[in-house]
């Protein structure tokens, strides 16, 4: 098998934002998001809990019942088909730890560039196709790996036997799954020799391998799309559609344009009887074309999330940007739009043929291994806080207040109101903050007299304190309550707050600032 193409280089390594006071200025949310390399622990006295060994064109899927990521195959110095565990995967919990489970049955012969499914409700993980080699074909079986989290047993391998079709041999191509009609829908692919990308759709049904023989069928959407490979799909449950993103729809040896195109096949299962391919027009500066990246989807916000590939014609040219491309399936009236997001910390290193997991529980991104540069694979994990915060409504409640008088030199304690709110606009409470950020808050005169009074502390679980400031939430008003404690303020005038939040498990997009007046 010829691997000289883009596609194989790119494959194998080639707000919390607190609203105080008044005159409230929204962050920019393009800097909300943070970056934080996961360091699993390690049992010197074991084998089964070392790192996986590097790789890239492996697939991983997640479980969020176990907070579990499950890595099966790809291709390092040898083709692969070990499976590991990573737990508190999204970095959120006890330390992070990998596993190499015993599994039983099969397993599936060494791959790489296949593609793998999960199915939560009933602990599976669904592997279809993939490339075995540079003197072998590519391959066209199903298997299931049945408790493949562990969880409810030993995890075990059985190969399935479709009947129809089946599909042509292939790798590179993408797939998803619809837990309610139990069907796997794959899209496109490669040979792996020198036939030119595929364009077509399959779906398999009972493809968890539970109720009744699985069974190939192809679709025939209209119009068609162009073929493609090494692209991404991701899969919107509600809608039933699947959204497909960039590729390489050029012959697997030739290395031809790459695509940055969206589209979006409507009832992707064919439940209704009429799928169809609908080509998305973005507004908003899109990002460089590209094959062997990632994309997840945040189904609550109707967005999905693009990170690395390769985005260039000449190799390592590989990207760690992440763009996010909202009003995805481009359903409800909202414009599609892409936005390239600058989270902070340290950037994990360019790749391509890596894998990404999305938790939408603690709207996080979970990424491991793959290609970086001209043959080195990775075996790295990176966590990607997808939260954006953005400034709600907040206030000063009485006795500071713009139409009030106050004493002079008052020693009561200011009360402070905050509202905090995730980007889908869900109220953040105490029981969702699992290790609290640091906020700042600093009081400083706008105009007459006065010295500054910088305070600064953490927002703490409920009924916790420090000094004689403390953060409780109210679970009545749906606010948290912030007491400054005793602080002077001694002369009539306009002061102006400014909250500046750090990250800790969540991730503030940029201070807020607000106004009250002193009054004489």
């Amino acid at each position: 098998m010829e691997l000289t193409n883009r596609l194989a280089k790119t494959l194998l390594g080639a707000g919390l934002a607190v609203a105080l006071g008044f005159a409230i200025t929204d962050g920019n949310p393009a800097a909300a998001q943070s970056w934080t390399e996961i360091t699993p622990v390690d049992d010197p006295g074991t084998t089964t809990d070392d790192p996986p060994l590097v790789r890239s064109a492996h697939t991983a899927v997640y479980d969020p019942a176990t907070n579990q990521m499950i890595v099966f195959g790809g291709r390092g110095a040898t083709h692969l088909n070990d499976v590991w565990h990573l737990s508190t995967a999204n970095g959120l919990g006890p330390p992070p730890a990998w596993t190499q489970p015993t599994t039983s049955g099969g397993p599936p012969q060494a791959r790489f560039a296949h593609m793998a499914s999960y199915d939560q409700a009933h602990d599976r993980m669904i592997v279809f196709g993939g490339g075995f080699g540079s003197s072998s074909p590519c391959a066209n079986d199903v298997w299931v790996l049945s408790n493949a989290s562990g969880a409810g047993g030993t995890p075990t391998w059985t190969q399935l036997s479709p009947t129809g079709g089946p599909p042509a041999l292939r790798f590179a191509h993408s797939q998803v799954y619809d837990p309610d009609s139990n069907k796997l829908i794959v899209f496109g692919g490669s040979n792996c020799f020198t036939s030119p990308s595929f364009g077509d759709v399959w779906v398999l049904s009972n493809a968890n391998g539970l109720g009744g023989t699985p069974v190939w069928t192809q679709l025939f959407p209209s119009p068609s799309t162009p073929n493609r490979s090494g692209h991404s799909t991701v899969y919107d449950a509600v809608n039933n559609s699947m959204i497909v993103y960039g590729g390489d729809n050029s012959l697997p040896a030739q290395g031809g344009p790459l695509d940055d195109e969206v589209w979006v096949l409507s009832d992707a299962d064919n439940s209704g009887g009429s799928p169809a391919w609908t080509q998305l027009f973005p507004s908003g500066t899109p990002p460089a074309a590209r094959v062997g990246h990632s994309a997840v989807y945040d189904a609550a916000a109707n967005k999905m999330i693009v990170f690395g590939g390769q985005v260039s014609t000449l190799d390592p040219f590989q990207g760690n940007d992440v763009w996010v491309l909202s009003n995805a399936n481009g359903l409800g009236g909202g414009t599609p739009a892409w936005t390239e997001l600058s989270p902070s910390g340290t950037l994990p290193n360019i790749r391509g043929g890596h894998s990404a997991v999305f938790d939408p529980a603690s709207n996080r991104m979970i990424v491991f291994g793959g290609g970086h540069g001209a043959g080195n694979n990775l075996n790295d994990v990176w966590v990607l806080s997808l939260t954006v915060f953005s400034c709600a409504w907040g206030g000063f409640e009485p006795p500071f207040d713009v139409t009030l008088t106050l004493k002079r030199k008052t020693k009561r304690a200011i009360p402070v109101q905050m509202v905090l709110e995730d980007d889908s606009g869900a109220i953040i409470t105490d029981a969702d903050v699992a290790a609290a950020p640091v906020v700042n808050v600093t009081f400083s005169p706008a105009g007459g007299g006065g010295g500054d009074v910088p305070v600064t502390d953490n927002l703490l679980p409920l009924g916790q304190a420090n000094d004689d400031n403390m953060f409780r939430f109210d679970t009545d008003e749906l606010k948290w309550i912030y007491n400054l404690g005793s602080k002077p303020f001694d002369a009539p005038g306009t002061y102006t707050v400014t909250a500046v939040a750090g990250d800790v498990s969540y991730t503030i997009d940029s201070s807020c600032t607000g106004t009250f007046v002193r009054l004489d």
